[in-house]
């Protein structure tokens, strides 16, 4: 039985691991080629995600190598005939649970290990070709919005000394709504922040108008002026440049936990402010209410120097991360919950599998693309579920398993009234 299986899940994961690779090649290598880049540099660019293409390859090949095997012996009536020889449901199954345990373990280390490696990889590539073509980070006579950060880029002619004629508009938290200028720009490598490049601006001039200033305006000039960009705004394709794709799982929890402690102190210093709003609320009104006494002068003072305190609450910046809790906690969940789908699956696909009359291996390849693709749209759904809702972010990325597993006891329970 176990060669049976282990030729079925070659056999499948050859199958699915062309699809999700043509999937990414179609994806990343047009772009590359579209910006220049040569095509043995992009194939080893994209070499760097395969491990990425393993994520869902190994535990759908797991699922639908147990259905050809098992669907093989059934429509045979080799499992009658070992069920006549003595052997339970039981003994036929553990084979088919202990090798969905190694490739589980398989999995675990792609996603744990090679897809974080492969993505730092990837990101130093892409990297060293962001420095040497301009055009990737910033396209020529383009307008490049920023929306997280609200700033946006207007750039003129790009070539190999930059990018001319540069225009930002953003709003800096302490300097407020900012435009700089600059004839000419130039792609740096940011040393100190993964994921970010550095554009070093030459002969700028700034015009800032504060928030806390009305009717008021800054301007400045300077020679040189370095201004970073998060790739992961500016990048092909759908991946991070930094954050939770490059983590490791023991890397993940303990950037959760830290950020899990500073939600908590967001959330105290949220109610905090709210609190010191009601009682300046209040003392504003008691200071107006002075301010028509006969004490006009202590009430105007007072009321100056409530101003001045409401105008600092309100420019309060609590720091917020790049990345949300959610995020992490998603990627936490998604590197353990694939990994052991592998094993889940084996309690669908066996008893399915023993339905099979006829056929076996061509309707375990049908029934296994069927689920295959039920699975990939439960799992997806649930992501956006754990961003979009208030659920539980673990509910959202396992329920899918939750589904399977139940419906393969169910499956199973029938099987063994028959």
């Amino acid at each position: 039985m176990s060669k049976e299986f282990l030729f079925s899940f070659f056999v499948s994961f050859m199958f699915f691991f062309l699809v999700f690779f043509i999937n990414f090649f179609l994806l990343f290598f047009n772009e590359l080629i579209e910006k220049q880049v040569g095509v043995l540099k992009s194939l080893k660019i994209i070499s760097y995600l395969i491990p990425e293409v393993l994520v869902f390859t190994f535990p759908f090949s797991t699922m639908m190598a147990c259905l050809m095997a098992v669907g093989r012996f059934s429509s045979d009536n080799e499992i009658q005939a070992m069920r006549a020889s003595g052997l339970r449901y039981i003994h036929l199954f553990v084979p088919f649970l202990l090798l969905s345990i190694a490739i589980s373990g398989v999995a675990f280390v792609t996603n744990d290990y090679f897809m974080p490696l492969g993505k730092q990889q990837f990101n130093k590539e892409y990297m060293d070709i962001v420095i040497s073509s301009p055009k990737i980070v910033v396209e020529a006579n383009s307008i490049k919005r920023h929306k997280e950060s609200n700033a946006t880029i207007i750039s003129g002619d790009v070539d190999e000394n930059g990018i001319q004629n540069i225009f930002i508009i953003d709003n800096d938290p302490a300097s407020g709504r900012r435009i700089i200028s600059t004839p000419l720009g130039r792609i740096m490598r940011n040393e100190d922040q993964e994921g970010v490049v550095t554009l070093r601006l030459e002969d700028i001039f700034m015009f800032a108008a504060p928030t806390n200033k009305r009717n008021e305006f800054e301007y400045a000039e300077a020679e040189m002026m370095d201004y970073n960009i998060v790739m992961n705004k500016f990048s092909i394709g759908s991946g991070n440049f930094s954050g939770p794709e490059s983590m490791t799982v023991r890397q993940l929890r303990k950037e959760i936990l830290q950020r899990k402690s500073e939600s908590k102190k967001r959330e105290e210093t949220r109610i905090r402010n709210k609190e010191y709003n009601h009682m300046l609320t209040r003392e504003y009104y008691k200071a107006t209410v002075d301010l028509n006494a006969s004490n006009y002068a202590y009430a105007n003072s007072n009321l100056n120097q409530l101003n001045q305190n409401y105008s600092k609450y309100k420019n309060i910046n609590i720091n917020v991360t790049q990345y949300t809790l959610k995020t992490y906690l998603i990627e936490f969940h998604k590197r353990i919950a694939l990994p052991l789908s592998c094993f889940i699956f084996i309690f669908f696909s066996f008893p399915v599998g023993m339905f099979s009359k006829r056929d076996g291996r061509v309707v375990g390849i049908f029934v296994g693309v069927l689920v295959s693709t039920v699975y990939w749209f439960m799992f997806f759904g649930g992501q956006i579920m754990g961003y979009k809702t208030n659920y539980p972010v673990w509910f959202s990325l396992w329920y899918p398993n939750i589904f399977f597993f139940i419906v393969g006891v169910i499956i199973y329970a029938m099987r063994l009234k028959k």
